[in-house]
């Protein structure tokens, strides 16, 4: 009985310790404006970026990973993510800028996403046309006609890893390849 007792003292004496640790580790509100001022005071007391607003939140399919578009101060986009936990609230994982149209990969809880980044100012791109690079080349198309700023995910098929770096065929309304950058 006395073995029961210590083996039960020590089981909630580490439940103790994991969860002070989590929910000191998620702690963001569940909001995209508790994240975004979040973001804005992480930026003012550690990366000094220049955060300025979010402009869009994207969940990565059904997984707990968000995204968000960021813009800076001096005027170039970004991406901030996040990861929601069992509570509710978010961890924040990375804040990064992202040129013209850039690629990334994520792991989530689904397994991997391929996240396409970029800035159709004049609206003249319809699609984008993706070839991942790394040690298995994977192809797909994003869609952004009409959208001026854009993060657009794809769910990467089991087994995939590595897909970095990507290039891209910029594609405008009438059919024609354009300059990536």
């Amino acid at each position: 009985m006395k073995k029961a007792w210590v083996i039960l003292v020590v089981a909630l004496i580490g439940f103790g310790i994991y969860a002070v640790g989590y929910f000191s580790t998620y702690h963001i509100k569940g909001n995209e404006a508790a994240a975004e001022e979040f973001l804005i005071e992480f930026d003012k007391k550690k990366s000094g970026m220049g955060v300025s607003e979010t402009i869009d939140w994207l969940q990565l399919g059904g997984s707990n990973s968000w995204l968000s578009r960021v813009l800076f101060q001096d005027g170039v986009y970004g991406y901030a993510h996040f990861v929601k936990g069992w509570n509710g609230k978010m961890k924040f994982i990375s804040l990064g800028t992202t040129p013209h149209i850039s690629y990334r990969e994520f792991e989530t809880d689904e397994g991997l996403y391929g996240v396409v980044f970029g800035r159709n100012d004049n609206r003249s791109i319809d699609h984008i046309n993706v070839k991942t690079g790394g040690e298995t080349p994977y192809e797909f198309v994003v869609e952004v006609k009409n959208q001026e700023n854009f993060m657009v995910s794809e769910k990467l098929p089991d087994g995939i890893q590595g897909t970095l770096p990507a290039e891209f065929e910029v594609v405008d309304k009438e059919g024609n390849v354009m300059e990536a950058g």
